[in-house]
Parts: C-alpha cells; structure tokens; sequence
C-alpha cells in the first residue's frame, strides 16, 4: 500500500497495529509518516509524542517534532522541544 501511495489504508493499517501492538514504536512512527502523507501534521505530532513517551529523548524524533512545529507557525513549542533535547543531553556539544 505505500508504494501504492494509498496512504488512507496505509494509516488504516497501523492504527490497527497500534492498537494490538502498542509498545511497538515502530509504528506510531510509520503511522504518522502517513499522517504527513494526508497532510495532518497536527495527528502525526501526537504520534511522535507517544512514541516518544516509549522511546524517550530521542534527537531525530525531536527534530522531527521541530520541524513539524515550525511548519505550524509555533516557533515556542519547537523551541521546548530544543530544551527538551539539551536537558536530556546537558554533557553534548550545543
């Protein structure tokens, strides 16, 4: 189904994963890779967000998250995330 770019089913299909499998992180990412496919940000930010409560601190989850939050226009949120990274990180080069 993705390399159909059906991203509807594709969504479709790891809700339900989610739903059985919700400690697999894997999907939530996928999941919302097909969120940004259907262009709702917004669903695929609470996604990187339960992922993240799985994963933890992860710097390529939280550029994700970045990224996302200035594509909305709320620099503030991409900002907490920034700080959210340094302070999970306090002996890493800025």
């Amino acid at each position: 189904y993705k390399q159909a770019q059906n991203h509807e089913k594709v969504a479709e299909i790891f809700k339900k994963l989610i739903e059985k499998h919700p400690e697999n992180e894997d999907y939530y990412f996928e999941l919302a890779s097909a969120y940004l496919a259907l262009k709702n940000p917004k669903a695929a930010l609470q996604l990187y967000d339960q992922a993240e409560k799985l994963i933890g601190v992860e710097e390529g989850l939280i550029q994700h998250k970045q990224q996302l939050y200035l594509s909305l226009g709320d620099s503030e949120s991409a900002l907490r995330e920034g700080q959210k990274l340094m302070d999970a990180y306090p002996n890493e080069p800025q």
